[in-house]
């Protein structure tokens, strides 16, 4: 397809959809690309931006699967969020010095894509091993899914923006350093190859689905900084047998570990003041839910939805009556399983 010479901008949707669009010719005249205007061509293949275009809209090329090359142009100053999601035939990106803006999650499910590479005059981003970030390397933007193996985040990084490694099938293992203080929500979402999480002392915010739809993960440790567990944030870890709260949690977000099928037992620290609904839905080996102080305010009926638990809490702690949860409830033997 050509299109003309004047047009200046090309708008929102305005091909999207079309499947079987292989190629297209696009004058200097064009100065933006509006959102999700190639949206699920799957047919195209490659694009080259004329010199004049500016901006790139948000999902502009997302769902584009045969899309294997793009040429950025050195004018761009602008891409939008999920510019490139789901572009599973591109394998690396190039981003010019002028770009000054970058949505969340521009490449998020390209997972054929190995490296993103920032060319080194940019001022506002900057790429180490082919892994974006800002240009002072304090904010982790996104892991390039191609990339297999497990990943150590710098120290110095202090935030993991949303969907940064969602989806990347091949991540194994991941270390979390105490300078990172909050992990954006689905941060790690469908990491269905993650075996291993360490977060280190330091991290204060576990964000919504962050770690949702690992199945592979058998353990975490969830350390005395963090103070809250979002929204469905280890919901449907099918593999989770072990989850250590330590004490600094005040709340469980709703079905913070729902779908949790393989977690037979947990501890509830006293700093927790709060669970959400439906926090252990789901969780249908969950036998024994140990709580080391009074009881939390519960959000909803049906914190333990399908679950065999019996709530197990500390002799003399006040608060506690026959029922919590929906479920039975018994004095806490700590010698059968010590706090």
């Amino acid at each position: 397809m050509v299109i003309p010479s004047g047009v200046t901008s090309i708008g929102e949707w305005a091909f999207s959809g079309c499947s079987s669009l292989t190629g297209m010719a696009i004058p200097d005249s064009v100065t933006s690309i509006g959102d999700a205007a190639f949206f699920e061509c799957h047919s195209l293949t490659g694009i080259v931006l004329p010199d004049n275009v500016t901006s790139i809209g948000d999902s502009a090329f997302s769902g584009c699967s045969s899309l294997t090359s793009v040429v950025i142009s050195a004018s761009v100053t602008s891409i939008g969020g999920g510019a490139f999601f789901g572009c599973t035939g591109l394998a690396s990106i190039v981003i010019p010095a002028n770009v000054n803006y970058i949505g969340v999650r521009p490449f998020a499910g390209c997972s054929r894509l190995a490296e993103i590479v920032v060319e080194s005059a940019n001022q506002s981003y900057s790429s180490c091993g082919g892994i974006l970030f800002d240009k002072n390397q304090q904010t982790f933007m996104q892991y390039p899914a191609g990339k297999s193996g497990g990943y150590q985040i710098p120290d110095g990084v202090t935030s993991i923006e949303e969907e940064a490694f969602s989806g990347c099938s091949s991540l194994t293992s991941i270390v979390i350093p105490g300078s990172v203080t909050s992990i954006g929500d689905e941060a790690f979402a469908e990491c269905s190859g993650l075996t291993s999480v360490v977060i280190e002392d330091g991290v204060t915010n576990i964000g919504d689905k962050a770690f949702s739809g690992c199945s592979r993960l058998t353990s975490v440790v969830i350390p005395d900084s963090v103070t809250s567990i979002g929204d469905e944030a280890f919901a449907d870890c099918s593999g989770l047998t072990s989850v250590v709260i330590e004490d600094g949690v005040t709340s469980i977000g709703d079905e913070a570990f729902s779908g949790c099928s393989s977690l037979t037992s947990i501890v509830i620290p006293g700093s927790v003041t709060s669970i959400g609904d439906e926090a252990f839905a789901e969780c249908e080996n969950l036998a024994g839910v140990y709580f080391a102080g009074p009881p939390p305010e519960p959000d909803g009926p049906d914190i333990f939805r399908n679950c065999p638990c019996i709530i197990h809490y500390v002799s003399g702690t006040v608060g506690w009556g026959e029922q919590y949860g929906g479920r039975p409830t018994a004095v806490w033997n700590q010698q059968e399983y010590p706090q």
